[in-house]
């Protein structure tokens, strides 16, 4: 069964770098990656998907950040695992890291970088 994962990130060299990293080392699982870099682009591209992972910067586009998202998607009843791999842990505000389920820490400039995001997704697909 196809799994399909939410992927939020306004930078796009780095959406496309960790996008290839996950397809590749889930070649037989074959992951749908819905990238959006705004949560308005989000809720767009995922009203008639079911969700089996989240994974969020902290700052998206505008002033959009990936805590609202996480809020938003509960809030729709979404109840599966969400990953914020956001610049610095230090940028969630105080109290709102309890509504991720796994917090990494960018850059993801090479593959080594990559392999934390890697072991993450691989914990729920």
């Amino acid at each position: 069964m196809v799994k399909n994962i939410l992927y939020c990130e306004d930078n796009p060299k780095t959406a496309s770098r960790v996008s290839r990293a996950i397809r590749a080392a889930f070649i037989m699982q074959n992951p749908n990656i819905i990238l959006a870099e705004s949560l308005a682009k989000a809720m767009q591209s995922t009203a008639q998907k079911s969700l089996d992972l989240v994974i969020t910067d902290g700052n998206l586009l505008g002033r959009d950040n990936g805590w609202d998202l996480a809020d938003e998607l509960r809030a729709r009843g979404y109840t599966g695992p969400i990953i914020y791999a956001g610049g610095r842990k230090t940028d969630i505000p105080e109290g709102r890291e309890r509504v991720f389920n796994d917090l990494l820490q960018k850059p993801f400039y090479e593959q080594k970088d990559v392999d934390p995001l890697i072991e993450a997704v691989r914990k729920y697909i």
